[in-house]
């Protein structure tokens, strides 16, 4: 069996938010947590142990998420990026050399509370059964996460850029594996869920 290695991106500094938004509580399912523990949350039910990147300031946004959710303790590795600062490809360098023997990467992002767990996992098995890159699509907009083969392996490790894994996926798009969500009776909140993400107050209060 193929190892997968889940990372999730935590270590951005919200700018535009005004504040540490994976802080933010969010009520989902009557349950008020912080973003980032709704985030990370269906992760834990399709992988045993996940990696979640996070910066210098975290250090009360991990005892809040540990708090919301005890599971956290046993299952997630928190990998802390000192110099996140400088843009996401920084975090997803490191996550992807942290978790190098893996035989590919499941890329999520804190900010995005509304993925269900059975996309997570369809991604994943897309990278099982042989994708080089796997992503979820609804009416042909690609959606989160993503997942990369270790065939990115010395690509990733190099990353600088802010805008991640972006160029790979632009420059080889036509290697993803779609997984489609368009059938009619599937539920709203998968063909949803693949592309909320929560930049600024705004972003919150409409969506939620």
């Amino acid at each position: 069996m193929k190892h997968i290695a889940a990372i999730i991106l935590a270590a951005g500094s919200a700018k535009r938010f005004g504040g540490n938004k994976l802080l933010e509580p969010l009520t989902l399912g009557e349950i008020t947590m912080p973003m980032l523990a709704h985030s990370i949350k269906p992760w834990l039910l399709v992988f045993e142990h996940i990696n979640v990147v996070i910066n210098a300031e975290s250090e009360t946004l991990v005892k809040l998420v540990s708090k919301s959710l005890p599971e956290v303790a046993q299952q997630v590795r928190w990998l802390l990026c000192e110099n996140a600062h400088i843009g996401m490809g920084i975090s997803l360098s490191l996550g992807v050399r942290l978790n190098a023997e893996a035989d590919g990467w499941l890329i999520g992002l804190g900010d995005m509370p509304l993925i269900p767990a059975p996309v997570i996992n369809d991604v994943k098995q897309a990278l099982i059964d042989g994708a080089v890159i796997a992503a979820p699509y609804h009416h042909k907009q690609r959606g989160h996460p993503v997942g990369l083969s270790a065939k990115y392996h010395n690509e990733l490790i190099h990353l600088q850029q802010d805008s991640g894994a972006k160029e790979i996926l632009a420059r080889d798009h036509a290697a993803i594996t779609h997984i489609v969500y368009d059938q009619i009776g599937i539920q709203t909140s998968i063909q949803t869920g693949i592309f909320v993400d929560i930049d600024t107050k705004e972003d919150l209060a409409q969506k939620f």
